[in-house]
Order: C-alpha cells, then structure tokens, then sequence
C-alpha cells in the first residue's frame, strides 16, 4: 500500500510537469494539488477519485477520462443537477452528463482548480487553433 501511494504521489507530480509551467506554478501545483488538502468523490458505480479541495465537476470530469471532459454538458452531485463552478466536497457521488456533439468551453479555465483539468482543456483549444497553448 505504501509503494501504490508513493507510486501515484510520482504519476500526480508527473501530471503537473508541461512545457509552458514555470517553476514557482509547478511548485504551487505540487503543494496544492499533491500534498495539500484532498477530497475522495465517487462515481455512481462507487470508483473513487482523488482530487484537491476546491475542485469542481469539470475537474472531476477531466480526472476521468479526457473525452468524459471534452463531451461534457452537465453535473449532478447526489443526484441534484448542480452548476459547473459547484465545489465538490468529501464523499460527492458525482455523476457527469455528456453529449459527444459537446466542447469545452474557454470559460472553464477560469473556474477548474487542477492543472490537469487547465492543461487538457489548453490541449483542446491548441488542438483545434482557437489558443495558443
């Protein structure tokens, strides 16, 4: 159990590192995302997902999978539909509602709190030209 958290401790900070951070943002991200303070939400199947406190259904969407994130249109967390910008708390069931006609949008960057959200939705924008990334 101690080497499988050291090992998923390594694959967060990993998560982190992109070309463009600098270093006092990947020090902030290290602090805040990987040794501050976690939350454990649920999917409605029960799989648990770490994530920083703070962190919204978009982060918990791109912590899926990042198609989850791409295609996503909705949030509900106990069964309530709840905004985008909603913080989740400890122990949520949150459940993601997709359409694969979906995007992003912009917006998003300004209310995620991981850098692994910020970094695949900046992937997405790159991707398809509206940003530079």
């Amino acid at each position: 159990v101690v080497m499988e958290h050291k090992l998923q401790l390594f694959r967060n900070i990993m998560e982190l590192t992109t070309d463009d951070t600098s270093n006092e943002e990947f020090v902030n991200s290290v602090k805040n995302e990987v040794l501050g303070n976690n939350i454990y939400v649920y999917t409605p199947k029960g799989d648990v997902f770490e994530l920083p406190l703070g962190s919204t259904p978009i982060d918990f969407a791109y912590k899926v999978h990042t198609r989850v994130g791409d295609t996503m249109v909705g949030a509900m967390v106990n069964d309530l539909i709840v905004p985008l910008n909603s913080k989740l708390k400890d122990g949520d069931v949150v459940k993601i509602n997709t359409n694969k006609n979906a995007t992003p949008s912009l917006e998003w960057l300004k209310i995620v709190k991981t850098s692994q959200a910020k970094n695949k939705i900046k992937a997405y924008f790159s991707k398809v030209s509206l940003i530079d990334s």
